[in-house]
């Protein structure tokens, strides 16, 4: 009796279909992304300006205390309510504390400047003091400089 329930039980177990979800397969062969990839092909925001941003902004997270109470997380987002009531509406919610969410707003912030102004140095500046700093005391070349020895230490690790 009881080889006749194991037995039932094993062909119950074999002939059951196997849960499938379509369209989602996943490659364990694949590398991960990282949420600048993510980020950068969700907005067109070169990855290595994302990763320049973070560690301009925060030291890649590891300092989040920014001078402006308004400047939050990984990417020093100004959370004024009239500036995130605008970045809502162009990105939908999202969380300033949180590396991805806050890398894709950056970028969207970025490729808007970048549109506007032609030249990726002069939005990663206006990203810093807005567009209307940059195009009055000119690009910081310091904050730009920042920014591109971020991409070379996360490319040197």
């Amino acid at each position: 009796m009881q080889k006749l329930i194991i037995i039932l039980a094993s062909l119950f177990v074999l002939s059951c279909e196997r849960y499938h979800v379509e369209g989602y397969v996943v490659n364990f062969d694949e590398p991960e992304l990282t949420i600048y990839q993510i980020a950068s092909m969700e907005t067109g925001c070169p990855e290595w300006v994302l990763v320049g941003l973070r560690y301009a902004e925060s030291s890649f997270g590891k300092n989040i205390n920014h001078p402006d109470p308004y400047d939050t997380g990984d990417y020093g987002l100004h959370e004024r309510p009239s500036y995130r009531a605008e970045r809502v509406e162009m990105c939908g919610d999202y969380n300033p504390y949180c590396p991805l969410d806050s890398a894709i707003v950056a970028g969207h912030i970025i490729m808007e400047h970048y549109e506007k102004m032609g030249d990726m140095e002069q939005a990663i500046s206006a990203y810093r003091h807005g567009r209307v700093g940059t195009y009055r005391n000119g690009i910081d070349w310091q904050y730009v400089s920042r920014v591109k020895y971020g991409w070379s230490l996360y490319c040197s690790v």
